[in-house]
């Protein structure tokens, strides 16, 4: 089942996130109000996002919803709550979802970030049950990672470097996926360099880490992105299909960096988007 009801708006990262939108929801106001939590795991702290007592049903044998901000890596492009709406849309249509923060460079470079995306992911697996209320009880046996720009990097990256985690799927929306490329980061080559800090570009670069049993993929991007190259998407994809791999590729004409935002040129972008992570979800 198809549900278009979403507005993404995502804050474009770096030197460009003073030009992001903020985030507004179609729809929003017939859903069910939903309960929030701030938790902390390792260093960081995530939000998490429960559906109502009577979704519950709904939600029981589905992948918990893990989104991960952008913000070229660095301080001032994004936060957890740049998808605070979300986490809770998506909890009201019954789905639990958490929101997260994770270290920033360059006073935490690479692999700070990942570690970070790794240990809320076996956090959430391991002691999320622990915050169940009584009348919802939530688990994180399997979990779909939701990453937009530097978000939908770490997603890749974590998700194909570790196998052993319990990643349901990915969802990259905009993220880079070869950083020895400048088109990677256009406009941000300090930030990525800032990240990287001592190491090699292509350890952090989530292709490098192709295999053919990865978890099922979702790469969405604007063809007229400013900030991470079309290609980087096209690449991965390409990649990861001539091993075999599950992936899917959505190209979005006249998409920009924030890929869902509505224009008269792609009125359907933003309940497209939110079809490909909720149909990953449902899988």
């Amino acid at each position: 089942m198809k549900l278009r009801h979403l507005w993404i708006i995502l804050t474009v990262v770096g030197v460009l996130a003073g030009a992001g939108e903020s985030a507004a929801l179609a729809g929003s106001k017939d859903l069910p109000k939903v309960k929030t939590k701030k938790v902390s795991y390792g260093k960081k702290n995530m939000i998490l996002c429960f559906p109502p007592e009577e979704r519950e049903p709904e939600f029981k044998d589905k992948p918990f919803i893990l989104f991960i901000h952008g913000g070229a890596w660095t301080p001032g492009g994004g936060s957890r709550d740049t998808f605070m709406p979300h986490c809770k849309y998506v909890a009201g249509l019954g789905y639990a979802a958490a929101t997260m923060s994770y270290r920033l460079a360059p006073v935490h470079p690479y692999p700070a970030a990942p570690n970070d995306v790794k240990q809320a992911i076996q956090w959430l697996h391991d002691h999320v049950g622990e915050h169940s209320t009584d009348k919802v009880k939530l688990n994180a046996e399997t979990v779909l990672l939701v990453g937009h720009s530097a978000g939908g990097h770490l997603a890749l990256l974590v998700g194909l470097q570790e196998k052993d985690l319990p990643v349901a799927g990915i969802v990259s929306l905009s993220g880079p996926t070869d950083l020895t490329k400048s088109g990677s980061c256009k406009p941000c080559p300090v930030d990525r360099r800032m990240f990287l800090g001592t190491h090699k570009a292509e350890v952090a670069s989530p292709i490098t880490y192709v295999r053919a049993d990865a978890p099922p993929i979702r790469l969405v991007h604007g063809d007229s992105d400013a900030v991470v190259n079309t290609e980087q998407s096209l690449d991965l994809a390409a990649a990861l299909e001539e091993l075999g791999a599950t992936v899917q590729l959505e190209i979005i004409e006249g998409g920009g960096h924030w890929a869902a935002v509505k224009s008269e040129k792609t009125p359907d972008v933003v309940d497209e988007v939110m079809d490909y992570i909720l149909e990953y979800a449902d899988r």
